[in-house]
C-alpha cells in the first residue's frame, strides 16, 4: 500500500528531457561555431523527435565519448540495441555516413537507417557477442583496422559492463 500513495515520474517528461541537447554540447558548440552552433543546438530536441517517430525509436541514454560535437543516443529499435548518432553538420559527418555506405556488412557496424541533410546515422549497437566483435578477435582482422576501431569497441564494451 505504501507505493500506492507515491506519484510515479511521467516517462513522457523524462524522454523530453533526455532528447534535450546536453549542456556541455551546447556550450561547445556555441563557442566554437557561433550563431550557426546555437541555432543547431535549438533545433536538436525537434530533430531527436522525429527521428525517434520515423524510426520508433526508444531511447535510453547519451552515451559519453567521441568529438563534442556530436550527439550519441543509446536507443533500442524494435527492442535491439542501436545508436543515433547526430553531430554539428560538418565536412566529418558527411564523410563518415558515406564511408559506413560503402562498407561490407561484415567489416563494421550495421547502417540501419540514415537521413542524409541533416546527417543522421542510426548504427546497430556493437555488444560483446555480436558477430563484428566476434570477427574483431579473430585472426582475419588487419593491425590497421585493430588500431582504428579498438577505442570505439572497448568504449562499447565498457558501457555494456
Amino acid at each position: 500500500m505504501l507505493f500506492r500513495s507515491a506519484r510515479r515520474p511521467d516517462p513522457r517528461r523524462w524522454v523530453r528531457a533526455l532528447l534535450d541537447c546536453p549542456v556541455q554540447t551546447r556550450v561547445h558548440l556555441e563557442a566554437t561555431f557561433g550563431a550557426s552552433g546555437k541555432a543547431w543546438a535549438d533545433d536538436v530536441t525537434d530533430l531527436l523527435r522525429a527521428c525517434c517517430k520515423r524510426w520508433r525509436l526508444e531511447p535510453i541514454q547519451w552515451l559519453a565519448g567521441g568529438l563534442k560535437q556530436n550527439l550519441v543516443l543509446e536507443v533500442k529499435v524494435d527492442g535491439c540495441p542501436a545508436i543515433l548518432k547526430l553531430g554539428y553538420p560538418d565536412a566529418d559527418q558527411l564523410s563518415e555516413r558515406q564511408w559506413l555506405l560503402a562498407q561490407p556488412e561484415s567489416c563494421c557496424a550495421n547502417l540501419l537507417d540514415d537521413l542524409e541533410d541533416p546527417v543522421v546515422l542510426l548504427i546497430e549497437r556493437v555488444m560483446p557477442g555480436s558477430p563484428l566483435v566476434d570477427a574483431i578477435r579473430g585472426e582475419g582482422w588487419t593491425i590497421d583496422r585493430h588500431r582504428e576501431l579498438a577505442p570505439l569497441l572497448s568504449a562499447c564494451m565498457h558501457d555494456a559492463s
